[in-house]
């Protein structure tokens, strides 16, 4: 028996995983009504093979590479038959009881719209890739419990912020709109429709006992343009103008620290590109937030947190930069103690 579960599956160039995906796939218990692929104009041969694996499988063709994640997100959306879709990337292999437990848990929350599964990396399984995010007052992201060893099942985690890989109520989500589809893909493009989600009044969750596998690959500068860009975005469209005042002069002490972090990168180029598309979308940005703040029912309070900054391992091997982070890190959780009870 089948469920009624659209499970949506983001493809460009997936041929190394795509396969694995796909049989991780077929062994979901139960099947899923409908498997869709949204190829984003792959130029290798992975729609074909997965045509081969899975002859039932729909494919949506982007016609030419979008390089923009959130619009092949929303194909796949826009195409699935059913109110429950599982949308993923290439990269992932599932439990056989990964998405029944995310449904299960949909059916009992309170006002969930949003569920993620926990993911552990696929060449080491007792370590955890992501489970659950929380949005930093400053932009950027409290990756819980990263790297980590999986130690037997936490609680579900209320209030996620993250996470490209979920079950999601496609009928309320469609109430705002979907993915945002002007952000690049690289840090908070899928998370920035949650903060909007619960903005609303909806609820986003993490189940850990939901469990999927992430071929992960190492990054080093090429998403630098993103993270400086869609920060900006998150920040100017979802915050409210109290937010904003109070926050000021913490992020002005964030960009001095990120311009650190920048350099130690090289990727100044792309810290100047991501500030300037900034300023030339200006109008179109403000635009966006009216209709965000429009749909607002909670406050900023309820969705901003404080604590320790994600930071990529290949920067925790400077020593000095280690003691660094420790120093911002008591810094904004000392300003984020002061100014919440104004937030």
């Amino acid at each position: 028996m089948n469920s009624d579960v659209s499970v949506v599956i983001t493809n460009y160039n997936g041929q190394d995983t795509l396969p694995k995906t796909l049989e991780s796939v077929k062994q979901l218990d139960p099947l899923p009504s409908e498997v869709i692929l949204v190829d984003d104009g792959s130029t290798d041969q992975s729609t074909k093979m997965a045509m081969e694996i899975l002859p039932s499988l729909r494919v949506v063709r982007m016609g030419k590479n979008t390089a923009r994640l959130n619009q092949v997100r929303n194909a796949g959306l826009r195409a699935a038959l059913h109110k429950f879709v599982f949308l993923m990337d290439n990269d992932i292999l599932l439990e056989p009881n990964c998405v029944r437990r995310l449904v299960e848990e949909m059916g009992r929350l309170p006002q969930a719209v949003v569920c993620t599964p926990r993911l552990l990396f696929a060449n080491e399984r007792n370590r955890i890739y992501t489970d659950g995010q929380k949005l930093h007052y400053i932009g950027s992201t409290i990756a819980l419990n990263r790297n980590a060893v999986a130690k037997g099942q936490s609680p579900v985690v209320e209030g996620t912020t993250g996470g490209g890989i979920l079950l999601m109520d496609k009928e309320n989500a469609e109430k705002v709109g979907f993915f945002n589809e002007s952000f690049s893909m690289g840090w908070c493009d899928d998370g920035e429709l949650f903060i909007r989600l619960i903005l609303k009044g909806f609820k986003c969750y993490h189940v850990p006992h939901a469990v999927g596998y992430h071929y992960h690959k190492y990054r080093t500068t090429e998403r630098a343009y993103a993270q400086v860009r869609n920060r900006w975005l998150v920040i100017l469209e979802d915050y409210s103008a109290r937010t904003l005042f109070l926050l000021a002069p913490a992020f002005f002490a964030y960009e001095i620290f990120l311009l650190s972090m920048i350099l130690l990168k090289g990727s100044l180029r792309d810290y100047w590109r991501g500030n300037a598309d900034v300023l030339k979308e200006l109008s179109t940005i403000l635009q966006r937030r009216r209709i965000t703040q429009g749909q607002r029912k909670i406050s900023d309070r309820d969705i901003l947190s404080s604590g320790d900054l994600y930071i990529s391992p290949t920067l925790l091997n400077n020593s000095v930069f280690r003691v660094g982070i420790k120093i911002v890190n008591s810094f904004f959780s000392g300003y984020w103690h002061i100014v919440k009870v104004f937030i």
